[in-house]
Formats: C-alpha cells, structure tokens, sequence
C-alpha cells in the first residue's frame, strides 16, 4: 500500500513537472496529450486570476458591509444579510452553474480525444466572465 501511494505521488509530481515545462504558445504539431495540457494550464491560470479576483470583490464588500453597519446604527433589519455573506453564496453557486454548463456542453465531444481540451476552454471562458464581473464588483464605492 506505501508503495502505491509513493508511486501515485511521483507520478502526480511528474506529470506536474511535465505540465509546467510546456510550451503552449505554438500547438501547431502538438499531440492532443499536449494539448489537452495546455488547456487544464490555461484554466488554472484563470482560476488562479479567479480566486484573487474574488477576494478582492469580497474584501471591498466587508469594507461596505462595515460602513452600512456604522451609517445604521440599529436601523439595520434583524435578517439582513451581508454583501460578503451573499458574494460567498452566489460564488459556490456560480461554481456550479459553471461546472454544470460545460458538463452539458460537453456531451456533444463526450469520448473524443479533443473533449478534455474543450472542456477546459468552456470553463476558462466562463470564469474569465466571472473574474471580470467580480472585479467591476471590487471597484464600487462605498455607501
């Protein structure tokens, strides 16, 4: 069992090392191993630009969240729910509206070599949106 385990996380390793020495500015005469590579590389660096988009949409509505506190005193309602409160909610929920679309869309290449690819370039498509959208969230002013 420590054996498999070793050999599962040198593989992961590999693969890792093998995906970040990539060259994926010209595909031209790439496998679609390769290519599929590239891809799974593109979205992570969009979820990565994903993830920090975010935060900042998060951190500029706690920022809000406090100055609506401060302006209401106690005339908030009992059931109101926090900017960030709410980001996070819609945020699990766009994840899986994402993941969800390209899963449909994805059954017109279900089995084809090129299905991982486009997989991954829905999803990058889909979360660059997001990112813009989190951002323009980010730059609101406070109320």
């Amino acid at each position: 069992m420590r054996g498999r385990i070793i050999a599962v996380f040198f593989a992961v390793w590999a693969g890792n090392l093998f995906a970040q020495d990539l060259e994926c500015e010209d595909l031209s005469g790439a496998s679609q191993g390769q290519i599929n590579q590239c891809a799974d590389q593109t979205l992570q660096a969009a979820d990565k630009e994903l993830n920090q988009a975010y935060q900042l949409a998060l951190e500029t509505l706690r920022r809000n969240d406090k100055v609506l506190a401060w302006n209401a005193g106690d005339d908030l309602p009992k059931n109101y729910i926090s900017g960030a409160a709410l980001l996070r909610d819609a945020q699990r929920a766009w994840i899986v509206f994402r993941d969800k679309t390209c899963a449909a869309e994805g059954r017109f290449h279900y089995g084809v070599s090129t299905g991982p690819a486009l997989h991954a370039g829905c999803k990058e498509a889909l979360t660059k949106i997001r990112t813009k959208d989190l951002l323009r969230i980010s730059k609101q002013p406070y109320e």
